[in-house]
């Protein structure tokens, strides 16, 4: 009788008709869960399996006559699942992940079908697995299709328990045996599928020649039954007849009907056997077109094995990438923390700086009120400027002018002085010397008027120039009145060093300017003593009047380009003049707002790091103040 429990669990049914195909197993009796609790049965198998491993020496060490007591039926199981776990280790090279080993207790004990299975699981898993794996693998594609996918399950299951050599922890079922058992299940299942549809055509066409052959057998039986009625009703027509003839001919007729009858029961017989042969025909193939339709499903459910291999597969390729990528991610998480944390710090002080801002910005309306007092002092500056520079070109022009007289009234004195000379020589001869007194006296004369407009000129000249140097004193005094203001103000030190330089390179610049006006005056006078002497010597020399001309066309060109000189020098005070008005405008205002930020900080007690090392005085440096080149 067998075990209820092995109907209905599948996989125990299909585990006991796996057993069956080895050689220990009883056809005539099917094996029952009793029969392996105590691990005879499955050691001797195991020894079959692999007998390097399961040597008869261990299987020997098994007790026999522990079917009764079922505490040496746990040795036994104990001894059984230590062999395999070692084999599975040793010669496998397979490491536990997620295995749990059968409990014997219950086996031994109690029959406990649940682990009794998880152990012949085991016992399957050496049989794929060893040595001579592709016989077993052939054992198992002779069984049922519903037997072969329990097997391939319970093979999966247990591969999923284990890390098999060279295969990544997230797959475990992408391993290489299973594999090939479901490949070559696969092929073998194609093999036999294209084995059948072939002896199904052969088959189709048997069938077909023996239809027509019953047809055309069935068409002579009816011709021959049409010819033995009719040579029936002539039969008794000849019956009647009493000559000797007739009675020949009645033999005759007789004797064709027994031949005919003959040939009719060999034709019965042959459409009998014809029969038989298309009936059996006919059952071989709907026996195969079972066998065909059954390969048919197991070549699906192949197909949909592989299938889920390759899902498998697939996943734990996007396993092994979605880790990579989670740990750049986490990554990227710890490096947005550290910016989180200083984005906050960074708000925090544009914040504070914001405050700030919009406490300048007030004080920086408050302050608007100085803006018309420094265009006043600007226009006022500028007006100084264009004065002083009046007042050089008139002090040169003077200066000029006192040295051209100067050098008129030397020139008269030396004349004098000949002329005293030549006088006291011509007294001898008096006529002569009163022609030359007369002379004397034309010459002499404009004396007293060059010493009075040379006398007159340097009083002039002295006076303009004592006017200029009071103002130039006082411009010097506000200038060092507002030097001692901004002494005790380090943070200036860059934007005076500019405004004294740009003060010195201004004073170059009117020197260049006065030298220039000074090197025109004197050209222009040696201009127009050319002309004098070239209008005096015309009459004389030819010559003397080209290399004057030649000389006066120097000049002039020399005059020209000192005057565009003069002009590019005067355009270059004129900006100086400019910039150093901006200078002085921003030195005021930064000293200003200097001052109120001073107060405001001291006030509002705020330490100077708040607001950086430097201070809102740096403005002068970092600030937008026109740099001096």
């Amino acid at each position: 009788m067998a075990d209820p429990l092995a109907e209905e669990a599948p996989e125990v049914k299909s585990l006991l008709k796996w057993l069956q195909t080895f050689e220990i197993a009883d056809c005539n009796q099917p094996l029952q869960l009793q029969d392996l609790s105590d691990g005879i049965v499955m050691s001797k198998i195991l020894n079959e399996i692999e007998p390097l491993c399961f040597t008869d020496a261990w299987k020997s060490s098994m007790n026999a006559n522990a079917s009764q007591i079922w505490r040496l039926k746990v040795s036994n199981l104990k001894k059984l699942v230590t062999k395999m776990m070692d084999y599975y280790q040793d010669y496998l090279n397979f490491q536990p992940l997620s295995f749990e080993e059968p409990n014997i207790n219950k086996i031994g004990e109690h029959c406990d079908p649940e682990n009794l299975t998880q152990l012949l699981i085991m016992v399957l898993g050496c049989a794929v697995h060893c040595a001579n794996k592709e016989e077993y693998i052939m054992k198992i594609t002779s069984l049922e299709v519903d037997v072969q996918s329990v097997l391939m399950q319970c093979i999966k299951e247990l591969q999923s328990c284990f890390q098999m050599p060279g295969a990544p922890l997230e797959s475990p079922a992408s391993v290489g045996p299973g594999e090939s058992f479901v490949t070559s299940h696969i092929s073998q299942l194609q093999e036999e599928l294209r084995a059948t549809s072939a002896l199904k055509e052969q088959m189709a066409q048997k069938c077909h020649e023996l239809d027509q052959q019953a047809t055309i057998l069935q068409d002579e039986k009816e011709v021959l039954l049409s010819e033995n009625s009719a040579l029936k009703e002539r039969m008794k027509e000849f019956e009647g007849l009493e000559d000797a003839g007739g009675s020949q001919r009645l033999k005759d007729l007789k004797k064709q009907v027994e031949q005919l009858k003959e040939e009719v029961f060999k034709a019965e017989t042959a459409r009998d056997d014809y029969r038989a042969k298309v009936q059996l025909v006919e059952k071989e193939n709907l026996e195969t077109k079972a066998r065909l339709v059954e390969l048919q499903q197991a070549a699906d459910e192949a197909r949909l094995l592989k299938d889920e291999l390759d899902v498998a597969r697939e996943a734990a390729d996007q396993a092994a990438k979605l880790e990579a990528t989670i740990e750049t991610y986490k990554k990227k998480l710890e490096e947005f923390s550290d910016l989180r944390r200083q984005l906050k710090l960074l708000e925090d002080k544009n914040i504070e700086y914001m405050q700030t801002n919009m406490e300048l910005e007030e004080e920086l309306k408050k302050s608007g009120s100085w803006k018309p007092q420094v265009e006043m002092y600007k226009k006022q500056v500028g007006e100084l400027h264009q004065k002083l520079g009046d007042e050089t070109k008139r002090a040169d022009k003077v200066e000029f002018e006192n040295r051209k007289l100067l050098e008129k009234l030397q020139a008269v004195t030396v004349e004098k002085e000949r002329l005293v000379t030549v006088l006291g020589d011509m007294k001898e001869n008096m006529e002569e010397m009163k022609f030359t007194q007369i002379q004397t006296v034309d010459n002499a004369s404009p004396g007293p008027v060059a010493q009075r407009s040379a006398s007159s000129g340097p009083n002039q000249l002295d006076l303009s120039v004592q006017e200029l140097k009071e103002k130039v004193i006082r411009l010097e005094h506000e200038n060092k009145l507002l030097k001692i203001k901004g002494t005790g103000d380090e943070e200036f030190a860059v934007l005076q060093a500019q405004v004294e330089d740009l003060t010195q390179r201004m004073s170059l610049e009117q020197a260049e300017n006065r030298k220039a006006n000074q090197r025109i005056m004197e050209l222009e006078n040696q201009v127009t003593e050319a002309q004098e002497r070239l209008a005096s010597s015309s009459q004389q020399d030819s010559n003397l009047s080209t290399s004057a001309k030649s000389l006066m066309s120097q000049l002039q060109t020399q005059v020209r380009d000192l005057g565009n000189e003069l002009e590019e020098k005067s355009g270059q005070v004129e900006t100086k003049e400019a910039q150093l008005t901006d200078m002085s405008q921003c030195f005021v205002l930064l000293h200003e707002w200097n001052s109120q930020f001073a107060a405001y900080r001291t006030k509002a007690g705020f330490p100077a790091r708040c607001f950086g090392e430097e201070g809102l005085g740096d403005a002068g440096q970092g600030g937008k103040v026109p740099e001096v080149h």
